[in-house]
């Protein structure tokens, strides 16, 4: 077995990626141009096998760019509130501080986008199924 995979949220305009270990470690986090993505997929894969991608926004037109492109094993997982599994996530990772820490978890707005976040959530998702 390899010991990383790409998980990808893939968007209409720009995509979430991260890249993991099998043991649920998270090496990469970054959101990406979705027309980009598999250009980037191609650099990023050295030693990958496996790529996770959900199944929500433009994920069939990013399955076939990818599986023209690539010949990386895509396996796909449901995306289903994966957005708000993202932005706790994100929390956890980058704990508030200051006068945000104050504030109601619902009312603080992350400092980036979340797509990436949202990858880390799907490749845990298919973690969790092996």
């Amino acid at each position: 077995m390899h010991k990383k995979f790409i998980a990808i949220d893939p968007g209409s305009e720009k995509t979430g990626l991260a890249i993991m270990s099998f043991n649920g470690d998270v090496i990469t986090i970054k959101v990406v141009p979705t027309k980009e993505l598999a250009e980037l997929v191609q650099i990023d894969s050295a030693g990958i096998k496996t790529l996770v991608i959900g199944n929500g926004t433009n994920s069939k037109n990013v399955i076939a760019d990818l599986t023209s492109k690539t010949n990386l094993e895509i396996i796909v997982v449901e995306e289903k509130h994966s957005t708000e599994e993202a932005r706790n996530l994100y929390w956890k990772m980058n704990p508030p501080t200051g006068i945000k820490r104050l504030l109601p978890e619902g009312l603080r707005v992350p400092g980036e986008p979340v797509d990436g976040y949202a990858a880390v959530v799907l490749g845990k998702r298919y973690l969790a199924n092996l």
